[in-house]
């Protein structure tokens, strides 16, 4: 799951909020084992293809300083960069909670947001590798 990771990366490198208050977690993976001959090296398998929600939250994002569009902008720019499995558009679901201080709108909310991910698990020729596959052994790439 290494887009869930890069992305998490990438908002932490936004310095929106302290790395405390960005968490990121996997829900609804699904596995569909394959088997095929990766279509860029034919020697390495994608074993299996997995798709999965990765949901980001973010705490005290102050969105005075930092307006809400341009995170939507800075997700989507990533989104287009770096994912390029994507087979749809992403669709990004945002709830944003602002937060109450003693009766007075604060400038700062909670950000929580959901995007699908697909990704496949290639495995490469290794004879040291940990994974025995069709009478060989392979290592994650």
């Amino acid at each position: 799951m290494k887009k869930i990771q890069a992305l998490h990366q990438f908002i932490l490198g936004l310095n929106l909020v302290a790395a405390d208050d960005v968490d990121s977690y996997v829900d609804k993976l699904t596995l569909t084992p394959s088997g095929r001959p990766d279509s860029v090296n034919m020697t390495d398998r994608v074993l299996a293809d997995t798709r999965y929600t990765a949901t980001f939250y973010l705490s005290g994002y102050p969105f005075n300083r930092h307006p809400i569009e341009r995170l939507i902008a800075q997700l989507s720019a990533w989104l287009l960069d770096y994912d390029d499995e994507r087979k749809e558009s992403a669709e990004l679901s945002i709830t944003v909670d602002v937060l109450d201080e003693h009766g007075n709108v604060a400038d700062v909310a909670n950000l929580e947001f959901d995007v699908v991910f697909d990704e496949r698990v290639v495995i490469t020729p290794d004879d040291g590798g940990d994974i025995a596959f069709n009478g060989m052994n392979y290592s994650l790439l």
